[in-house]
Formats: structure tokens, sequence, C-alpha cells
């Protein structure tokens, strides 16, 4: 009995995964024995679309590059984000006579520390993102107290720079005398 490719074709995909009863099966393999377009179907049907891989390696290894960049982009929205509140509070809730105050609260004290802070955080890890980060606190310290207050005094600047880059420079020591501790330790 002569059947239909587009019968045949409408059973292949029960018989490629053992789901058709006796008789179909024995009416596709009667069809496939004559017929090499159905076979051909039958194969690339048979054929799995892709293999998974069972590497345990290659998942650590993803597992430790997303740590490595979240913990990246935690430190530095960390740094922005306090800049942002200091910016904040400076143009929008500074009281006339709080200057001195505002300045060496954000300049002096919090910038400072969210630098040495953000600065561990970066340099415990490898890349290159460690070394644009001082750059970039330097520049956000140097930028917020000019936007606060409104100041193109190259000397006002330059002490507000100085905090932020004390901050970076002391997390940078810390990292670097921390590195050489564990060296001498392994």
């Amino acid at each position: 009995m002569k059947i239909n490719c587009e019968v045949i074709g409408d059973l292949l995909p029960l018989y490629a995964e053992n789901m058709a009863s006796k008789k179909s099966r024995e009416l596709v393999e009667e069809h496939i024995a004559t017929c090499e377009s159905c076979k051909q179907a039958l194969l690339q049907i048979s054929e799995p679309y892709f293999e998974i891989e069972h590497n345990v390696d290659s998942a650590k290894k993803f597992q430790k590059a997303v740590k490595k960049h979240l913990a990246t982009v935690v430190a530095i929205t960390a740094f922005v984000t306090v800049a942002a509140i200091g910016l904040i509070e400076g143009l929008f809730f500074l009281q006339p006579g709080d200057e001195m105050g505002y300045a060496i609260f954000y300049f002096y004290l919090f910038m400072p520390l969210a630098a040495l802070v953000c600065t561990g955080i970066l340099g415990a890890k490898k890349g290159k993102i460690k070394w644009f980060a001082p750059f970039l606190f330097g520049i956000i310290g140097g930028l917020l107290p000019w936007a606060v207050f409104h100041s193109t005094d190259w000397i006002f600047v330059f002490f507000a720079f100085i905090p932020s880059l004390i901050g970076v420079l002391s997390g940078n020591i810390i990292l670097y005398v921390r590195s050489k501790k564990q060296k001498v330790y392994k």
C-alpha cells in the first residue's frame, strides 16, 4: 500500500519520539525504506537541537565573572550615590550659614570615607577599572563643591579635590599593604 509523504510527515514526530502505535511504526519504516526525503526528515527530527554542556568549571568561571563585575558596579554606584546625596542636600537643603559645616562634613569626611571604602572594594578585584576609579572619584570630588557653591575659584576646587584624593590614596595603600602580606603568607 502506497502512503502519501504528507501522512508519513505527520507520523514522523511520533515515530521519532517512540510514541507511535505498532502499525504506524511499521507503516513509517516501510515508507522510509523507499523514500529518501522522508528518511532525511526523520534524521533531522531525531537530531538534538543543541547539546547541554555539563561543565562545572565553566559555570564557576561565569559565577566569578558576575561577582567581579557586580562588586565594581556596586562600588561605583555607591560612590556616585553618596555624591548625589551631597549635591542634592547642598543645592536644596543648605541654609545660609551652614556652608562650613556642610563642606567639612561632605568634602572632608563623608566623601573621603566613601572613596576609601569604594576603592577598597574595587582594589580587591583584578581589572583595569580600579585604576580608573581614583580619577572618577577625584573628578566628582572636584565638581561637587563647584556645583553646590557655584565657585570657579581653582583654589576652592583644588581643596575640595584633596579629600577625595586622600580617601582614594589611603584605600590603595591599604590594599597594597594587604596584598604584600598575603604574598608573604602564601
